[in-house]
């Protein structure tokens, strides 16, 4: 597997610069604050690599927040679950930033390749078996588009250099969410689903040497399921898409569902 070629990020403008950085910190924070630094390096990488795909937007923050308009659109949940709308822990957040900072400045993820494509590892999206499988790092899962599509030759637009404004209040306020690109109405609701029964919760983390306890849902982050959970989503998932009726829990107090898919 080949490694992507650095990004060649020519801003063509301070104010662009710095709303690349963000769009990029905010995609690394609220998609993988609870990962280790190569997972977070692989979410900037796959963003990168849409940047440069001819079937994605050619800019930084068009690319994070593509969709984020339509209930029906967002390729990041973050963009229009309301995660946005949570004020980022300090120290994870300059984490992801540094993360960023690296993924801009030319710093490649190798074992993520020329991958567009991501999802947590104790799901099985609907598209997961049309794309080449890359690699697992962290809790996710890596993806590229199938044969010639999906290498790295493929990256081949130029950043437009030009990051658009990003109306963050807008998009801080939680929609009813379904996944993009999904191919009929039943995988639109599989996904739903899936956020409906899957909670978050707290988490330790060892970072810089330390060990913190922090609430996924104040990263924005995902907590890994158990076995039983994840048992339970798979059979609920199957049972939906046979037409099956399923009795879905209560989230339980405190708790938030999310999306698994990036």
């Amino acid at each position: 597997m080949a490694a992507a070629p650095p990004f060649a990020f020519r801003p063509q403008s301070e104010a662009a610069r710095q709303r690349a950085l963000r769009c990029l910190t905010q995609a690394v924070y609220y998609e993988a604050a609870l990962e280790p630094d190569e997972g977070q390096a692989g979410v900037a990488q796959v963003i990168l690599n849409r940047v440069r795909d001819p079937n994605y937007p050619n800019s930084v923050c068009a690319v994070v927040f593509q969709g984020a308009e339509r209930n029906t659109g967002c390729q990041f949940t973050f963009t229009c679950d309301g995660n946005l709308a949570r004020t980022p822990v300090p120290w994870a957040w300059e984490r992801a930033k540094r993360v960023a900072e690296r993924a801009l400045a030319g710093a490649v993820a190798p074992k993520v390749g020329s991958a567009t494509h991501y999802h947590a590892d104790y799901v099985r999206p609907w598209w997961a078996p049309s794309l080449t499988k890359v690699s697992q790092v962290g809790a996710h899962i890596f993806y590229r588009w199938p044969g010639a599509a999906g290498g790295v030759a493929s990256l081949s637009q130029s950043y437009s250099g030009r990051e658009p404004v990003i109306d963050e209040a807008r998009f801080a306020r939680k929609r009813d969410v379904i996944m993009a690109a999904a191919p009929n109405d039943l995988s639109e609701r599989s996904a739903e689903l899936v956020r409906e029964l899957l909670g978050t919760g707290n988490r330790v983390v060892e970072y810089e040497g330390a060990t913190r306890i922090v609430g996924a849902p104040s990263l924005g982050g995902r907590r890994q399921p158990t076995a039983n959970e994840i048992s339970d989503i798979n059979e609920r998932l199957k049972a939906f898409e046979e037409g099956h009726p399923v009795n879905t829990p209560a989230p339980t107090a405190g708790s938030a569902p999310e999306t698994p898919e990036g």
